[in-house]
Order: structure tokens, then C-alpha cells, then sequence
């Protein structure tokens, strides 16, 4: 296993300007951002189980006993320290937002660590209302984070997880994915780091989930994708996040839901009305976006940087889809629908092998072009299924980058400063600043 790294201890991500656009932080609900508990618990490495856990001088010492004492409107307060994660199991707990319950590092983040040593991490079940807040988690033999409806049917949404916030956390070398959410909705993922993601698991994972919001996360040193919105999802936001030193990119949509998860079983795409903008996906040398079953979907705003792209990997894939059955035989046909690409920034010192790949069934022009700056220093023509070269709006030119990855702001006579084209999606860059007639290529 890899070492651990070094935790951020601070946001990775710079904060946006409040007057102008949006901070991801202020993408968290209202509810959560006001929450005041009617009841706190105290936890402590030197508590004790037999003590009330009502301050700190009567701290619990395990997380199990304070998970026994949860209800609508409790927060769990964690001191600085490292605890187990046994007992993490949060089920039939329906405060909503009026009533919503808490974990907390209280000292800080990641100061309150929970090693899982191979057993399970945090699950919910059936959990309507929950803030978790400032943790590190870690060594899960499953995934970091679970949140789960049971087993089915879910014949409407008051069955179902809701109004879950995982904010300023920490979760790296798990099994399987930094969160896992399946069968939910409204769940809100802000400013969290992830790390030591392994291959086919991504950081963030949502299956069957309405309404998620992925803002502001920073993903490092992980051999996974960054995320997936998938399984008939309706609704979701991939906001201000940086993926770095990775080796795959972000999803929007995914790749064969299983029919049986579905919540919304007449669905005709994995993911509909989705926002991918100012994100910056760097040393990522794999896909940059996998564009998988995605309808009425922007991709907007971006900068992708590869320092040695690998030969088999197309830049994009841009792939029809299926949903199937517990057999794997195909129910319904899914394909791309009204997927816009614009005023991305696509670069390499190097040169890439493919730039678009796509499913031989799929027709291309569901993808939708304009604006964007796709190339590579080493020169050549790369490969690629869908025609690009010739789009008439874009460049294929140095785009003139500051000192990539490092800094990635355009220089003064860079070509893409106000060649991008106008958008009601991405309304400033990556720093704040409002775009000033037409938007700049890329994130910044």
C-alpha cells in the first residue's frame, strides 16, 4: 500500500469571488450552512463509554456509543485523535432538513481520523438529513463513505436517502470509492479531498442519485476517475474541482447501469441536465471527459493539461450505452443527446494519440462543438472519430499557458483571452473574476 499522504490542510482550491458566480461553499444547502443542534456529543480518544458524552469532560471514548446516542438534531463532536471505524453503521434516521445530525472533527479538519483497519467505512441507510463534516477516513475495506435505500423497490422518492453534506473531508487509501452513493437524492459533496483512489473506483461514485452537487473537491495520486453520475440520474453540478497527478478524468454519465438499480426505471439516458464547468484536470493522462449516456449536458470551461498522454486513451470518449439486467442482457439502448463542448482548453508538450472516440452507433452530431483549443507540442496529426480539426470556432495553437501544471493562467498575449464564447453556465473563472465580454478559453 502506498504511504499516506500529507493531508491539505487547507482548501486546495481558491475561492472564487462572492460577488460575481458562486464559491463552491456556497452551493452548500441552507439548511446544512444554518444548522444549530438541539443536542451535542462529545467523543474523545481519552473518553470513556460508560460517561453521558454531553461535554468534554464526559466525552465517549468510540465511535459506536456515539452513534447509539443519534437522533434528528444531535451532532457527534470527534477530538483530535484516531479513532475505529467500527460501529459507523447510521440507518432508519429521517431528521430531514428540519432536524438534520452531524459528525464533526471538532478541533478541525482531518484532526479526527478514523482508521478502519480493513473493516467497513461510514455507511447510511436510509438517512434523510446529515452533515459530515471535517473528518479523515481511511484503510476501508469497502468504501470511504456508503450511502444506500436498502434494497428496493423504491417506488418514490420518501423512500429514499436524502439531504446528505460531506464537506471538508479527507478520504484516501479505501478499497473501493472515496464516496459511494446509490438510490438518493440531494446529496452535496463540497470541498473534499481524495487520494489513493484505485483503478475502475472513482472518488466520488453516485448511482441512481437525483440532484448531486460536486463542487470544489480536490482528487490527487489515484489511479480511478475522478467521479460518475450515472443509472437515470436527473440533475447534477461538477463545479471548481482540480484533478491532479491522476490517471483518469471526470465522467458525465457512466457505463451500464444494472436495470435493477434504477429509481427512475422509464429513463432514456444515464444522466440528464448536468453542468461540468471550471474544473482543471492536470498531469491526467487518460480521458480527460468519458461522455457516456449524457443528455442535455454542458461541458463547459475547463483545462485539461497532460504531460504524457497515454497511446491507447482517446482525450474524450463519447460512448453509447445500455441499461441491462442481472444477466447482462441489454433492456434499453442509452445514447448522448444535446451535449455541448465549449471553451475547453485540451493541451499537451507532448502529443496525443486520439482526440475523440466514440461508439459506432452513436451519431456525432449529439455532440455539439464550439470555441475550444485542443493541442499538442510534439506535432503530428492525432486520431480521432469525430471530425475537430476543422471546427471553425476553435484554435490549434500553443494556448500560451502560464508555467502548466503548475500555473495555468493564460499569459497576456495568450489566444484564448476572450476567444471563448458566451455561456449561462460559466459566468467568471477559476479565480473569481467576472468575464468581461467574451469569456476567456478554459478555466482561468
Amino acid at each position: 500500500m502506498p504511504p499516506a499522504p500529507t493531508p491539505l490542510l487547507t482548501p486546495p482550491l481558491p475561492r472564487l469571488a462572492a460577488s460575481c458566480g458562486l464559491t463552491p461553499d456556497e452551493l452548500l444547502p441552507a439548511w446544512a450552512r444554518e444548522f444549530e443542534p438541539s443536542t451535542e456529543i462529545y467523543v474523545s480518544p481519552s473518553g470513556n463509554d460508560h460517561n453521558n458524552g454531553r461535554s468534554p469532560s464526559t466525552a465517549l471514548r468510540t465511535a459506536a456509543a456515539a452513534v447509539s446516542k443519534l437522533g434528528p438534531g444531535v451532532r457527534l463532536n470527534f477530538a483530535t485523535g484516531t479513532y475505529s471505524c467500527s460501529g459507523l453503521l447510521i440507518r432508519n434516521l429521517k431528521g430531514g432538513t428540519e432536524k438534520p445530525a452531524s459528525i464533526r472533527s471538532s478541533d478541525g479538519p482531518y484532526l479526527a481520523r478514523f482508521d478502519c483497519a480493513g473493516s467497513g467505512g461510514i455507511l447510511f441507510n436510509f438517512v434523510q438529513g446529515f452533515i459530515v463534516e471535517g473528518i479523515e477516513l481511511f484503510n476501508s475495506s469497502s468504501h470511504g463513505i456508503q450511502i444506500m435505500s436498502g434494497g428496493g423497490p423504491w417506488p418514490n422518492s420518501t423512500v429514499l436517502s436524502s439531504d446528505i453534506v460531506v464537506h471538508h473531508s479527507f478520504m484516501h487509501n479505501n478499497r473501493y470509492a472515496g464516496i459511494k452513493s446509490s438510490q438518493s437524492q440531494n446529496l452535496t459533496f463540497i470541498d473534499n479531498e481524495f487520494s489513493y483512489v484505485p483503478a475502475s473506483h472513482m472518488a466520488i461514485e453516485a448511482v441512481a442519485v437525483d440532484d448531486v452537487i460536486v463542487a470544489g473537491n480536490y482528487e490527487h495520486d489515484s489511479n480511478g476517475y475522478f467521479d460518475e453520475i450515472k443509472g437515470g440520474a436527473n440533475g447534477g453540478i461538477i463545479f471548481h474541482n482540480l484533478v491532479l497527478d491522476s490517471k483518469r478524468g471526470i465522467i458525465a454519465g457512466g457505463d451500464e447501469t444494472g436495470y435493477q438499480y434504477l429509481v427512475h426505471t422509464k429513463a432514456t439516458y444515464e444522466v440528464q441536465n448536468l453542468q461540468v464547468w471550471d474544473n482543471v484536470i492536470a498531469n491526467v493522462n487518460e480521458e480527460a471527459f468519458r461522455i457516456v449516456g449524457c443528455t442535455n449536458c454542458d461541458i463547459v470551461n475547463n483545462t485539461y493539461y497532460s504531460n504524457s498522454p497515454t497511446r491507447i486513451q482517446a482525450v474524450i470518449r463519447f460512448l453509447s450505452d445500455a441499461f441491462v439486467d442481472k444477466a447482462g442482457y441489454i433492456i434499453r439502448h442509452i445514447y448522448n443527446a444535446n451535449v455541448h463542448l465549449n471553451n475547453n482548453i485540451f493541451f499537451t508538450p507532448d502529443k496525443f494519440n486520439y482526440m475523440i472516440a466514440k461508439s459506432p452507433a452513436q451519431d456525432a452530431k449529439q455532440l455539439i462543438m464550439s470555441h475550444n483549443l485542443f493541442w499538442w507540442a510534439a506535432g503530428g496529426i492525432v486520431g480521432s472519430d469525430v471530425p475537430y480539426l476543422r471546427e471553425p470556432t476553435s484554435l490549434y495553437v500553443d494556448p500560451d499557458l502560464t508555467s502548466p501544471p503548475a500555473n495555468m493562467h493564460p499569459l497576456s498575449a495568450s489566444p484564448v483571452i476572450n476567444k471563448g464564447q458566451l455561456s449561462n453556465v460559466s459566468t467568471d473563472n477559476w479565480d473569481g473574476v467576472c468575464w468581461s465580454g467574451n469569456p476567456n478559453m478554459g478555466a482561468y
